[in-house]
């Protein structure tokens, strides 16, 4: 999607002022952070960071490095500064959170050094339309980016070469997510086509096909996938207002599951099947590519997910239970003052969590990002 697009898209947004669904408890906007000039896309904790760091991506084609506790910016980088469609689709730490990977609608991603930003370490060439999605291997040295071309392909970072390209899916690749903490993750695709893919990194087969149907709608684009902290489950933003929480099955059985036509690597397995665990709902989600997290290190013990929408605001649910406990209340574009100020004034593309606290940061198409603590 091109910068025009996603502006035109921005105009598009849809406010409900949900007065049925409770604030979040416990919830308070910690700092809003006003230096990008466009929509924001991605953001992403810096692993080595904690709770300290984080990097946001935006349509204005930059991406910047943040200091979550001063919401003081460290470094930032140019994405544009060769070209009309450098904007910023999504952004990656590395592990040791020394280097930063972008992906951009010029179809190129980019590799940078976190302490030297002016100009790209690598950069990553041989896509054919806009890059969507990037994701750091555990490993440290595999990257891979995700397409509108529809393909998947994994960069040896060093030398700043193509691996392997997968011809992954049928129609837009929306994003791309390594499974955490092996030596041999697995990576999770999805895409228009409706699908989510499970590809083992190391053979580069799909070992698992998830298909969400929506009973009313059918097959409905596949927005993003986040593997479970444990890496046992996968989480997907549909574009049906759903979020669902599968379980692959991928050490059940033998063999893997079949790929449809013009996927790659595949044999049958029928009697295998991925499993929905849980779903949730309450949320606008029909066009923007929006992602869900988990935040796991709460005070009180409680487990929550928690995804942007259309509707300018942040849902939060109860992980176990699937219970809507409230939203981070967003506002209509014209309001300035009163209730729901501190929420965003667009619809909220970008999330992330700390893996060590209680802190989620998100990122909206109203230009700005906003740092929420829960006491």
């Amino acid at each position: 999607m091109t910068q025009a697009a996603r502006e035109t898209q921005q105009r598009q947004s849809y406010y409900r002022p949900q007065t049925n669904v409770p604030d979040a408890e416990n919830f308070s906007c910690f700092a809003t952070l006003d230096a990008h000039k466009g929509s924001v896309t991605s953001i992403k904790f810096s692993p080595a960071g904690g709770a300290s760091r984080f990097v946001s991506g935006s349509a204005d084609a930059t991406a910047r490095l943040w200091d979550t506790e001063r919401g003081a910016e460290i470094a930032a980088v140019d994405c544009g500064f060769k070209s009309e469609r450098g904007a910023v689709a999504c952004v990656d730490v590395s592990k040791d959170g020394a280097t930063l990977v972008t992906s951009s609608d010029d179809f190129n991603a980019r590799l940078w050094d976190t302490r030297a930003p002016h100009t790209p370490v690598q950069v990553f060439q041989g896509h054919k339309h806009v890059v969507s999605s990037c994701s750091f291997a555990p490993n440290g040295n595999t990257i891979a980016t995700g397409s509108f071309d529809e393909t998947v392909k994994l960069w040896d970072q060093r030398m700043g070469k193509c691996d392997h390209t997968i011809a992954a899916h049928t129609q837009p690749v929306t994003c791309v997510q390594f499974s955490k903490g092996s030596v041999r993750p697995n990576l999770a695709t999805t895409s228009m086509d409706g699908t989510c893919r499970i590809w083992s990194s190391h053979s580069r087969e799909c070992l698992r096909t998830i298909t969400p149907l929506d009973a009313s709608q059918g097959l409905a684009p596949v927005a993003s996938v986040r593997f479970t902290p444990n890496n046992q489950y996968v989480l997907l933003n549909s574009l049906h207002n759903k979020i669902l929480l599968f379980d692959p099955v991928i050490n059940s059985g033998t063999g893997t599951s079949t790929a449809p036509a013009g996927a790659a690597g595949a044999t049958a397995d029928a009697a295998v099947l991925p499993v929905l665990k849980k779903s949730y709902e309450g949320h606008l989600n029909t066009r923007s590519s929006l992602r869900s997290v988990f935040m796991t290190r709460c005070s009180d013990g409680a487990k929550l997910v928690l995804s942007g929408s259309e509707d300018h605001h942040v849902y939060v649910w109860n992980l176990n239970s699937r219970d809507l406990v409230g939203v981070l209340r967003g506002r209509d574009k014209d309001t300035t003052g009163g209730e729901g100020a501190q929420g965003h004034s667009d619809a909220v593309v970008g999330i992330d969590a700390s893996e060590v606290a209680s802190i989620v940061v998100t990122g909206s198409k109203d230009t700005t990002v906003k740092v929420w603590k829960r006491d």
